[in-house]
């Protein structure tokens, strides 16, 4: 029986990799698609979310994190927290020069702490 894969392992695993070349929501949301039930158009709809250009500028893949956990208001706010506390901020970076993480550490943050507050 082989371990089960991290969700940060398989978010940067989908991260801007060819087929799907899927950007920082997405990847994110792929990565947590069995544990959410979440369709392959579903996915397709956070195209849109990469880039900074998820709601209120978010990251895309902090956006992600607060969509996959909405129904879950305890463990959205635990992630939010978390998230905002190691990145600084929930909103997008990409265009700054001084940002503390790259993109694909924000997306491995981003399936590390939705992993951590789904065992809770």
């Amino acid at each position: 029986m082989h371990k089960k894969q991290k969700k940060s392992e398989l978010a940067v695993h989908f991260f801007h990799k060819k087929p799907h070349n899927y950007n920082c929501a997405q990847a994110v949301v792929k990565a947590c698609q069995q544990d959410f039930n979440i369709a392959d158009d579903e996915i397709e709809n956070y195209r849109q979310c990469g880039g900074g250009r998820a709601e209120n500028n978010y990251c895309g893949a902090f956006y992600a994190g607060l969509q996959l956990l909405k129904n879950r208001p305890e463990q959205q706010h635990i992630f939010a927290e978390k998230f905002t506390t190691i990145a600084t901020t929930g909103v997008c970076t990409r265009r700054e020069h001084n940002r503390k993480l790259s993109c694909v550490e924000l997306v491995e943050l981003a399936g590390s702490i939705i992993e951590e507050v789904m065992e809770k």
